[in-house]
């Protein structure tokens, strides 16, 4: 008994391995395949402070969205950020008039919100957006 259930395990390892390269062969063969997996998906995620700042300084066409109330505005914003209340009946329609196709850089006051509105973003369809880990107060810390 014992040799059939080492001899299934060897099996099992043994189809896995030869499932997981031949799609890598195929890829490396195939030029079609190549440019499929080259291709970039959308890009939506939380960064450090430090990655943010990197990309944004690095991006030609950034949108930074604040999406804290105006009144926590008051306090500060990041430059050339324009300011969006997330809790606006109508924040979604106000996000969807940006321009998909550039990179957004987003934060909150702490990254409640902003982690809420990067996920609206991703539901519109745009391509490329950073959140903000910690949010403004990581920025204002810095």
């Amino acid at each position: 008994m014992k040799k059939i259930v080492l001899f299934a395990v060897a099996l099992f390892i043994g189809l896995s391995a030869c499932n997981s390269s031949a799609p890598k062969k195929e890829a490396l063969s195939n030029p079609s395949l190549q440019s499929e997996a080259q291709q970039p998906g959308p890009v939506l995620k939380r960064v450090s402070l430090e990655v943010f700042q990197e990309k944004l300084a690095s991006a030609t066409e950034a949108q930074v969205l604040d999406v804290r109330t105006p009144r926590e505005c008051a306090d500060g914003m990041i430059e050339n950020a324009q300011n969006i209340n997330f809790y606006d009946d109508d924040f979604s329609a106000q996000v969807e008039a940006l321009d998909k196709n550039k990179p957004v850089f987003l934060y909150c006051k702490k990254g409640g919100r902003s982690s809420q509105a990067l996920k609206v973003l991703e539901g519109l369809g745009f391509q490329e957006a950073y959140e903000l880990e910690g949010g403004y107060s990581a920025w204002k810390a810095k």
